[in-house]
């Protein structure tokens, strides 16, 4: 007679599990639509080295003149040739990228910079890795994390904003 009960119990269980899923899910997505449209009333010139120093901070490897904006040494030429990085560069009408070295987990970024008039910025970071099973299967996504973070810098009263208008996540 007990194990009629635990089936319902191990139901709520499930269900209760499954909705605090979703709600989390529901979050991250909200939060995620927000910083898509986050534009910094700042150039992208102007806004690039903070992008440039996050990427640091989080133990990305910088690639050519960017290193320098973070105190690192230059590269030696072995590590140019063999880097799948790129030093910040213009893709036209004040619009910037930068691709990092691969981490000890097999993760790089591209961040891009695209400008919005002459005085503001919207900044996306991709985030690339290689698969865990099948290491020359690479995939890539937008990174809000990261794009959180930027935002927890600049425009602090913002972040604070988008995190407390989201949907709570159980």
């Amino acid at each position: 007679m007990r194990r009629r009960h635990l089936v319902p119990s191990a139901l709520a269980i499930l269900s209760s599990a499954c909705a605090s899923m979703m709600a989390a899910e529901a979050r991250q997505d909200y939060i995620a639509n927000e910083l898509a449209h986050v534009e910094y009333r700042e150039a992208c010139i102007t806004l690039w080295p903070r992008v440039v120093k996050l990427l640091a901070a989080k133990g990305f490897g910088l690639y050519g003149e960017d290193r320098a904006v973070v105190g690192e040494p230059p590269q030696n030429s072995f590590e140019q040739t063999m880097s799948p990085g790129f030093q910040t560069r213009g893709t036209g009408g004040g619009s910037l990228e930068v691709g990092t070295n691969w981490n000890d987990r097999w993760t790089r970024y591209v961040a891009t910079g695209t400008a919005v008039g002459a005085a503001a910025c919207q900044v996306t970071f991709n985030r690339i890795w290689k698969d865990q099973v099948d290491p020359a299967a690479v995939h890539s996504a937008v990174d809000s994390n990261m794009a959180m973070d930027l935002l927890r810098s600049v425009d602090p009263a913002e972040a604070a904003r988008i995190e407390a208008s989201a949907p709570k996540g159980s």
